[in-house]
């Protein structure tokens, strides 16, 4: 079924916008869930759980590339990427945002 949401998105060339948030498990396993939000056949846009990411680790750097690395192996291609995604959406925490703490 996500394959076939993602390859419709793709067909249709609908914008898409990526809310992802992260937590920590009891048993300190860390995670990022990844929402989608996009037109399924031109319909008025929805969001859609993509993914359940289990973290390497909580840095910036590694949960962008997490974070693109889901979006490519769901179905998204880089070109489809830069066209279309126009906007991203956290909670704001630094880790998130690549901000560095003093």
């Amino acid at each position: 079924m996500k394959q076939k949401i993602v390859s419709n998105i793709v067909e249709t060339e609908a914008k898409l916008s990526v809310l992802i948030d992260e937590s920590t498990t009891i048993s300190a396993v860390y995670g990022m869930v990844v929402y989608i939000k996009a037109s399924i056949s031109y319909d008025d846009p929805v969001f859609i759980f993509l993914d359940l990411v289990e973290l390497v680790s909580q840095t910036a750097d590694n949960i962008v590339n997490q974070l693109i690395d889901c979006l490519k192996e769901s179905g998204f291609n880089e070109n489809y990427l830069l066209q279309n995604w126009i906007s991203f959406v956290s909670d704001g925490a630094s880790v998130l945002l690549g901000k560095k703490m003093v």
